[in-house]
């Protein structure tokens, strides 16, 4: 029986770290590329690399698939998850609108 190690990266902090940042398609911070950098240097026997076509997440796979010289395929089944009005606002924001949620 063949095994195989699956190696899940979340992605780094994020020009807007205090938002709720679901579908919305914000960058990496600097921070968030060098944390990034940093685990994918942890990495060893890649055969491929799949991401979510968000560019915090793509940016990165696709540096880390260029690196190793593997495949990268770009999975809309693993986006992020769409939080309708609330996606992309701060979370201070969302907390004033909703006060009881904020248990």
């Amino acid at each position: 029986m063949q095994q195989f190690t699956i190696t899940l990266l979340r992605h780094g902090e994020t020009v807007a770290p205090k938002n709720l940042n679901g579908a919305t398609d914000v960058a990496l911070s600097r921070l968030g590329k060098q944390q990034m950098l940093n685990a994918a240097s942890k990495l060893s026997d890649i055969d491929c690399t799949v991401t979510s076509p968000l560019q915090r997440c793509f940016i990165m796979a696709q540096t880390i698939a260029s690196q190793w010289q593997v495949p990268l395929s770009i999975e809309q089944q693993i986006a992020e998850m769409n939080f309708g009005d609330w996606d992309g606002h701060p979370f201070d924001e969302l907390y004033q609108q909703s006060p009881n949620t904020n248990g």
